[in-house]
């Protein structure tokens, strides 16, 4: 029994799931808190904001 008429059946399935998790991972939860960077960013005098002057 096959499940799938031909291959080019299989490639557009396979092709819509990973487009469609894709989407997923791109839209989900954010994993880092940028609030915390936006603030050490404003502090100026901070040594973090100091450090983040040296990586950018």
């Amino acid at each position: 029994i096959r499940i799938f008429p031909n291959d080019l059946s299989v490639l557009r399935l396979m092709g819509a799931l990973l487009i469609e998790q894709n989407e997923k991972w791109a839209a989900g939860p954010r994993y880092l808190n940028m609030t915390v960077y936006h603030g050490i960013e404003k502090d100026d005098n901070s040594e973090e904001a100091g450090m983040l002057k040296l990586v950018k």
